[in-house]
């Protein structure tokens, strides 16, 4: 990195950042905190073309210290568009998360990884990320759970499936699929995803993910 942008990221990105923890007596913080600063930041400078750059600079830094803080790495990828932030799956899982098996985390990246190999295209593939893995790592996090759950999954596909109505089933594809592939990854450590595995409810009040 040149001095010049090595300097931008300490006087502005992370001195922004400083500054407001300081100000709201935080010292330690976790990304949630970070996500709501960033709130905060993109409210200020939103619609402001000529202070653009400034904000791209402060979510930059913010970014990368909680991708620094769950990987030890500096690397990081190419960021999404803000409205797409908080898809964790551009953020590599630690190796705990990635060896145990019922992390949602180290699951969607591990299940992601085989998909990759059945040489699908770029766009396929970022179909399932955007509209189906992105949705149920979001309700696992408003779950409070980093732990598998096949319902939090079946409930996600259930309720996209009543909200695009008949003659739209296309619109939940993606998500019935991503929830397929986990499961079938949790339960046997590989993936078929020229078929996808049956939906099905077993009780009035518990839905479940079956794979045959």
């Amino acid at each position: 990195m040149s001095t010049h942008k090595l300097y931008s990221f300490k006087s502005i990105g992370f001195r922004t950042i400083l500054k407001h923890f300081e100000n709201t007596g935080q010292s330690c913080v976790d990304n949630d905190m970070f996500y709501r600063f960033l709130e905060e930041q993109y409210e200020i400078y939103k619609g402001n073309r000529k202070l653009a750059w400034r904000w791209q600079l402060i979510r930059r830094s913010a970014e990368l210290l909680m991708y620094f803080a769950a990987t030890g790495k500096v690397a990081m990828p190419p960021l999404p568009r803000w409205t797409k932030r908080d898809c964790q799956f551009y953020v590599e899982p630690t190796r705990e998360q990635l060896a145990n098996n019922d992390n949602i985390h180290g699951l969607v990246w591990r299940t992601r990884s085989a998909l990759k190999k059945f040489g699908y295209a770029g766009h396929t593939l970022k179909y399932y990320d955007m509209s189906g893995f992105s949705k149920i790592l979001d309700a696992h996090k408003i779950a409070l759970t980093e732990i598998y759950s096949r319902k939090l999954s079946a409930q996600l596909v259930l309720e996209k499936q009543k909200s695009v109505g008949p003659g739209n089933q296309h619109k939940y594809q993606a998500v019935r699929k991503a929830a397929a592939l986990l499961d079938e990854f949790h339960r046997y450590g590989t993936i078929t995803p020229s078929t996808l595995s049956p939906f099905n409810l077993f009780g009035s009040d518990s839905p479940q993910l079956c794979c045959d």
